[in-house]
């Protein structure tokens, strides 16, 4: 009787390997659309803006600082929500360009301002406000909005849907004053985008 050689088996141990490779495959497949799909589902649905069209600040009265007096500061304010239906963790960040902006009214006052705000599922227009003011008199100044997400890692669902939340500018979340007449302390709002 001829001897049966151990080269047969062989055949079997890569077929394992394989399908363990695509078993493998396919529950990590599996996982990645399930974190998405819920992502999407739950996550968060922000939006942003100065206000509406006719209801953004037309003017402000602002002098700046000289070597006699502080400069004046005003209040400006971005308006932010949640549409979604889970809570989201944001940062709201105002740029300024020819003007100084904080988040508090004794400064410190830079070219942007951050303040993290936590929005509750479903909830209205939240006002979140920044200060302004000028350190050198200019002819005018642009402010700016943006959004950022916070990524919670406290647990899977929360990873899920803060890392997917969708951020949505509304405009305007770009407003330029400009002296009017030229050479005050007055500034109208003369383009908003």
């Amino acid at each position: 009787m001829p001897k049966r050689t151990r080269g047969s088996g062989k055949g079997k141990g890569i077929g394992k390997r394989k399908l363990a490779a695509v078993l493998v495959l396919l529950i990590a497949a599996g996982t990645v659309v399930s974190f998405v799909s819920y992502g999407f589902a739950y996550g968060g649905n922000v939006d942003f803006t100065f206000g509406g069209k006719e209801d953004v600040r037309q003017s402000y009265q602002l002098t700046a600082m000289s070597k006699y007096l502080p400069s004046s500061i005003d209040v400006t304010h971005a308006l932010v929500r949640n549409t979604g239906s889970t809570e989201i963790t944001v940062i709201v960040t105002v740029h300024a360009l020819n003007a100084a902006v904080s988040t508090a009214y004794n400064g410190p006052y830079g070219d942007s301002a951050s303040f993290q705000v936590d929005l509750p599922s479903g909830s209205g227009y939240r006002a979140v406000n920044f200060y302004l003011t000028l350190p050198v008199q200019v002819s005018s100044f642009m402010i700016r909005v943006t959004v950022g997400k916070v990524l919670d890692f406290s647990s899977i669902p929360t990873l899920a849907t803060s890392s997917l939340a969708s951020i949505q500018p509304t405009t305007p979340t770009t407003l330029v004053y400009s002296q009017e007449p030229p050479s005050s302390v007055t500034y109208q709002l003369t383009e908003q985008y």
